[in-house]
């Protein structure tokens, strides 16, 4: 039988839309980015996304900073 562990990655893998909440300027931002589970690093893999760097003029991200 999986581990709950185990049962959440998988759950990550075949859903891999995540939410980034990051806290600045007394308020918080919340965006949907695409998280990729790296299973080969760490003892439970590591999760990788990708934020834009410049904010569109669509109303894009500028949480990396």
């Amino acid at each position: 039988m999986p581990s709950r562990s185990q049962h959440l990655l998988d759950l990550i893998e075949r859903h891999p839309l995540g939410i980034l909440v990051t806290h600045s300027k007394g308020t918080l931002d919340a965006n949907h980015i695409p998280f990729e589970l790296d299973g080969s690093k760490g003892d439970k893999g590591v999760l990788n996304c990708h934020v834009a760097r410049k904010k569109s003029s669509l109303g894009g991200s500028c949480q990396w900073r």
